[in-house]
């Protein structure tokens, strides 16, 4: 058996354990999307939603979030760029 098929026979009867369980009190790192307290594992980077399925969720529902530059200084050559090509645009 392979470790795929045990995994699927995992997930298909509800076996894959606890991942949005308590969270140990005042760490306050709860799911973006429906505010579930989360484990947070030592050493591995760091949770934000408790399931594939809240972080699709809110993904679809904040889609801007996705594309908007996290750093000033991009937002600013964003902006630039995007004058630059309305300019090139009204000279053809």
């Amino acid at each position: 058996m392979t470790k795929d098929a045990v995994g699927a026979f995992c997930r298909r009867n509800g076996l894959t354990g606890n991942m949005a369980g308590k969270a140990p009190e005042g760490t306050g790192s709860r799911c973006k999307e429906c505010g579930a307290a989360l484990v947070q594992a030592d050493g591995m980077k760091t949770r934000v939603f408790c399931s594939a399925q809240c972080r699709k969720k809110w993904w679809k529902e904040h889609p801007i979030s996705r594309i908007e530059p996290k750093i000033p200084a991009l937002k600013e050559r964003a902006k630039v760029a995007a004058y630059a090509r309305v300019s090139m645009e009204n000279t053809l």
